[in-house]
């Protein structure tokens, strides 16, 4: 099962220059309790903007152009892979939950894919560069925390479920 997590404005921003818009403490606290132990998939940009390499408890996939070399080691478990078909035929119909976690373009093309997004919608509108845009009329709201305060920020975390998955 394939699944979307994401951080982002009220227009669909979540990104400026290959970094995040907003670091929330309890958004990243819930990342981290979703993912982990879970496959997670991202795009190159991604990786490369994480401060310490592979996410650690969790099986990391980065899609990339590049042939670059799959490394492991005993703290992480990373794989470069290049093509996109293949990950969606061997993950859309899996038991584990699989979590897509960017960038823009690695949502947009998994997002007809996915059954599932777990959104954090931040009020207000930053300056962004890069977006994630969905059709409301293909989701259904599953659960809603109402408004949090943190960090200085309003948000709140949104449990979408698709209405139907192709």
């Amino acid at each position: 099962m394939l699944s979307i997590i994401v951080a982002c404005d009220i227009n669909g921003g979540i990104g400026k220059d290959n970094n995040l818009l907003f670091k929330i403490k309890e958004d990243l606290k819930r990342f981290k309790e979703l993912t982990t132990e879970h496959t997670i998939i991202m795009g190159r940009k991604t990786y490369d903007s994480l401060p310490n390499g592979a996410l650690p408890n969790r099986h990391n996939i980065v899609i990339t152009t590049s042939n670059r070399i799959n490394t492991m080691s005993p703290k992480e478990s990373l794989i470069f892979k290049n093509n996109i078909n293949e990950l969606i035929e061997e993950y859309k119909n899996s038991s584990e939950e699989v979590f897509i976690i960017g960038g823009g373009l690695i949502y947009e093309q998994f997002l007809p894919y996915c059954n599932k997004i777990y959104l954090t919608t931040v009020k207000g509108n930053y300056d962004a560069d890069t977006f994630f845009k969905i059709n409301s009329n293909e989701w259904r709201k599953e659960w809603e925390s109402g408004i949090l305060e943190s960090d200085g920020y309003s948000y709140n975390f949104i449990n979408l479920t698709r209405k139907d998955l192709i």
